[in-house]
């Protein structure tokens, strides 16, 4: 629902902006130093969902990018437990809630196959967390292939100090001290290696047959699924002795996604579908070796899967996949037959899910065990949850308190207007108003994507440019006239274009350069209707996620004068050097360059002009120093002892330059900085928590002084204030 405050005719003195565009909403300054996150109301992949069946209200979730979170029945709303962890810990490869200990769970963390490994242990409901040993060599992907299966990490529902880990990779373990040491179970086709390739991502999932056993004793019939497509092993393997032997199982195909077992014994099995291999829904009874297709409907891919803890006829499951508007099924049967359950969604979110963004690519779903009408769904944007899924009428509730899962990729505050706009991976980018809200809507036009480049007027800060790489092939940019309130497109694009970086001319609010994602630069003098390629431009490329590079700025006083950096990489070392254009983006010639050792983080590197004078700017080169300018490049000077991300935000009371902020360090200081007198002395904002989801992106207020933003790999955007 649009706010129609935005649609106000009255026009504000000073820049022409309306009394909407230049409100400041609930934005005072909080308490020094108070690290808390700008809302914007989830917005990132919940891969898993989990309820805790000893305690009434509680429920878990993880996700690919954002870490977990706990649900609060009593506030409604997500509490974040990772949040003292490190920046891999907030991929979630796997979640196990013990079932006979209330608020025990452990999680097995890690984003990519590369990162660390953890296993943390909870007994208070993830207030606090234990690390636990971990098998050697285990990998994680929470944000890799098929994240959404599981789980992969289980508790023995009759003995909990008995847990099972099907990995990716090295195959299955078993732990019988509660994790605190691990053995592979030696089952051949339950062993290493696996590849980490497409074909074959290892063991799926894990499930226990509980009423197979008794409390206190190893619960006899196990279950563990082996998605390899093109192998001999793939389909799901059953042990009937507490794991001493595996079988597998006949029938099912080679791509298990997720398995539960109800009261009764009955196996349920999904399976994803692809161009190799049809998906679909299995079941097999207690003692049987054959899985039988119950599919709702053929030829889909299906993952989520749910049994109603008080009816083991009780089934429910979900179309996976890529695509919106999903189906989830329902069976009262045991599968027999199915009928659609309802897909009327409530009040969303706009600013992260609109009408047409609702049931993507279903990761699980959960019946609530104190409410069997009670269903939670897990999907590409957050949280979601009907009060009665027997009701087809009745709508799914987007839960979004708390929940903060985007990954910001530029922060742009201009001088007047809206506080702060953000170019954000996946739902496209939002101007906020009032920080403890959700925006009213995304960016559109263009829209379904990312926004990569963000610019404004420096006298004109109703007139903003931005840049975009789409995932449908939607238009690659667009313009502003209203302060970021509403867009048009370009109305022409130069051929093969998106992405990139765009800086807006200072004084020219119809002159933008356009630095390509594959490096290419063009300029345009009308906003857009046409564009021509500039002469001798550096070619510096970038893609959706180096959100760490930016390369691109404009003079913020001289309306003819922009920058281009480039790192070149030599051996033994190489230089940056910073390319400058005069006559609006046309022609660039080299203005001077500095000294540069191109190692790892040769990609992270950023320019910022001030408006204090022309030719002014800072430059920040990967790790290893800053260095800023007044001849518009030609010579530099270092700030002593600075490293890091860099920002500029509003100047301090009587000083006539503006703050600078870094995320780094500077004079053996470390962490987030502020200078006020142009990088002559640091003060080190002592923060109230860490930000451990690596900070990819900094901005900084230019209309509240003091003010930070830090943008995350994925936990969306933090503002500090530190005056």
């Amino acid at each position: 629902m649009k706010r129609f405050l935005f649609l106000l005719g009255v026009l504000s003195a000073g820049l022409g902006l309306s009394p909407a565009a230049n409100a400041q909403v609930n934005n005072p300054p909080s308490a020094p130093g108070q690290v808390r996150n700008v809302v914007v109301g989830a917005g990132g992949y919940v891969s898993g969902i989990f309820a805790d069946p000893n305690e009434k209200g509680l429920f878990y979730i993880r996700t690919d990018m954002g870490g977990a979170y706990r649900w609060d029945s009593v506030n409604s709303r997500w509490i974040p437990i990772l949040e003292k962890q490190s920046s891999s810990d907030f991929g979630i490869d796997s979640i196990a809630v013990d079932p006979s200990n209330a608020r025990t769970v452990y999680i097995q963390t890690g984003k990519y196959l590369y990162d660390k490994v953890k296993i943390l242990k909870s007994t208070d409901a993830g207030n606090t967390w234990t690390s636990m040993p971990t098998p050697p060599k285990l990998a994680s992907a929470g944000n890799g292939p098929n994240r959404m299966v599981g789980e992969r990490l289980q508790v023995d529902p009759n003995m909990p100090s008995l847990l099972y880990l099907a990995s990716r990779t090295i195959g299955l373990w078993k732990s019988t001290t509660g994790a605190s040491s691990w053995e592979q179970v030696p089952q051949s086709a339950l062993k290493a290696p696996f590849s980490k390739g497409e074909d074959k991502q290892g063991l799926s999932f894990v499930a226990f047959d509980k009423t197979s056993g008794k409390p206190g004793a190893l619960t006899p019939i196990i279950y563990v699924g082996v998605f390899e497509k093109a192998g001999a092993n793939g389909g799901v393997w059953k042990s009937v002795d507490a794991g001493k032997n595996w079988k597998l199982m006949q029938g099912g195909t080679k791509t298990p996604a997720r398995a539960a077992v109800a009261s009764d014994g009955t196996l349920y099995v999904t399976y994803l579908g692809g161009k190799e291999v049809e998906g679909g829904v299995f079941k097999a009874a207690r003692n049987a070796t054959i899985l039988v297709n119950c599919s709702p409907e053929p030829k889909l891919s299906y993952c989520a899967l749910a049994i109603d803890p008080q009816n083991p006829k009780k089934i429910y499951t979900s179309q996976a996949g890529g695509a919106y508007r999903l189906k989830t099924f329902a069976s009262t049967d045991a599968g027999a037959t199915w009928t659609l359950a309802g897909a009327v969604h409530g009040i969303g979110n706009p600013a992260t899910r609109d009408g047409s963004q609702w049931f993507g690519n279903i990761s699980q779903l959960v019946v609530n065990p104190f409410d069997s009408k009670e269903v939670w769904m897990g999907d590409w944007l957050g949280v979601l949850r009907t009060k009665d899924i027997s009701d087809v009428k009745k709508s799914w509730d987007f839960l979004i308190a708390g929940h903060e899962e985007i990954v910001p990729l530029i922060l742009v505050s201009a001088p007047s207007g809206a506080p702060l706009l953000s170019g954000a991976a996946d739902v496209n980018g939002h101007r906020f108003i009032d920080l403890t809200l959700p925006p009213v809507n995304q960016f559109t036009n263009p829209s379904c994507g990312s926004t990569t480049g963000l610019d404004f007027c420096e006298t004109d800060p109703n007139v903003w440019a931005r840049v975009y790489k789409s995932f449908i092939g939607a238009h690659p940019g667009g313009y502003s006239t209203d302060n970021g309130v509403s867009w048009k497109p370009f109305k022409s694009v130069p051929p093969g274009v998106e992405g990139g970086r765009i800086a807006v001319s200072a004084t020219n609010p119809k002159l933008f350069v356009w630095s390509t994602e594959k490096g290419k630069v063009f300029y345009t003098t009308d906003q857009g209707d046409q564009w021509t390629q500039a002469t001798n431009a550096p070619s510096v490329s970038s893609w959706e996620f180096s959100q760490d590079a930016q390369a691109l700025a404009s003079d913020r006083v001289d309306g003819n004068t922009f920058y281009i950096f480039k790192n070149v990489q030599a051996k033994p070392t190489g230089r940056g050097e910073v390319w400058r254009s005069t006559d609006g983006g046309q022609n660039w010639a080299l203005a001077g360059t500095l000294p540069y050792k191109g190692h790892d983080n040769a990609f992270q590197y950023k320019i910022i002009t001030s408006p204090s004078a022309k030719g002014k700017l800072w430059i920040s080169i990967a790790h290893e120093y800053v260095a800023k300018s007044s001849d518009g490049g030609e010579t530099f000077t270092t700030v002593s002892g600075a490293n890091g991300m860099i920002a500029f935000g509003k100047a301090a009371p009587g000083q006539p330059e503006l703050a600078v902020f870094i995320f780094g360090g500077a004079q053996g200081k470390s962490g987030l900085l502020r200078s006020d007198d142009d990088g002559a002395t640091w003060k080190k904002i002592e923060m109230s928590a860490p930000i451990n989801d690596e900070p990819k992106v900094i901005g900084a207020d230019r209309q509240t002084f003091g003010r930070a933003y830090i943008g995350t790999d994925g936990r969306g955007i933090y503002v500090i204030d530190s005056n």
